[in-house]
């Protein structure tokens, strides 16, 4: 199995990551959120690794929005990304990092290894 939607929208997430938006870092997160929803819907966890539940795991819940409300009308991930603590950021750069790693190696890139 390949995973080249996943490779490429976890890149997306990753690029936002890195790059700096004129909203600052919060735009930044809400960019990445955005990624990585679009690269987790519909993924059977099963496919994967156990070594990347984790990661998975710490991405799956900066989507969680539950109970989050936008009266301001800024975008349900920038109100997540506001809300989300120092330590959260950070591991969930991390878990991004982590996966946007995982699915190229295992994408039908040139050079990414076949599972």
């Amino acid at each position: 199995m390949t995973f080249d939607y996943q490779a490429e929208k976890l890149g997306e997430a990753r690029k936002s990551l890195a790059t700096v938006l004129p909203g600052g870092e919060a735009e930044a997160l809400a960019d990445a959120l955005h990624w990585c929803s679009q690269g987790l819907h519909q993924l059977d966890v099963t496919a994967v690794d156990e070594g990347v539940h984790h990661w998975l795991a710490v991405v799956q819940a900066a989507l969680d929005t539950a109970g989050l409300e936008d009266p301001a009308g800024i975008g349900v991930w920038t109100v997540k990304a506001l809300q989300m603590s120092a330590d959260q950021r950070l591991e969930f750069k991390r878990a991004v990092d982590a996966l946007a790693s995982w699915f190229a190696k295992y994408s039908s890139a040139p050079g990414a290894r076949r599972r």
